[in-house]
């Protein structure tokens, strides 16, 4: 009797991306592997990890660069990587996310 292993490898993508304050040729590279827009909670934790990816590389410590310029950044950034990976289902839960996030700041 035979006995089979089948290996499937976990597909890892890479995306490049400009952070809006980046200076030159700056690029942020952020991996993902295919699994994790397998199902709703694996994209909640996906797009969670862009934000965190997004929000430490536009920190700054210069005084120069206000909070809200940070801000921007990061959000750039996100919308950058999201559109990047081109995902549907990633791009609706950021929209959600950043409606959500507008309607909390306008009230």
């Amino acid at each position: 009797m035979s006995h089979f292993k089948f290996l499937i490898p976990a597909l890892s993508l890479a995306v490049l991306a400009a952070p809006a304050m980046a200076k030159g040729s700056e690029q942020v590279e952020f991996t993902y592997k295919t699994g994790e827009l397998a199902t709703p909670e694996a994209r909640e934790a996906l797009l969670d990890r862009i934000k965190l990816v997004s929000a430490r590389s536009c920190q700054s410590s210069s005084p120069l660069i206000s909070t809200g310029a940070q801000r921007y950044c990061a959000e750039e950034l996100e919308n950058e990587i999201v559109r990047a990976i081109g995902d549907v289902e990633l791009m609706a839960l950021s929209d959600v996310a950043a409606d959500r996030k507008y309607r909390a700041a306008s009230r």
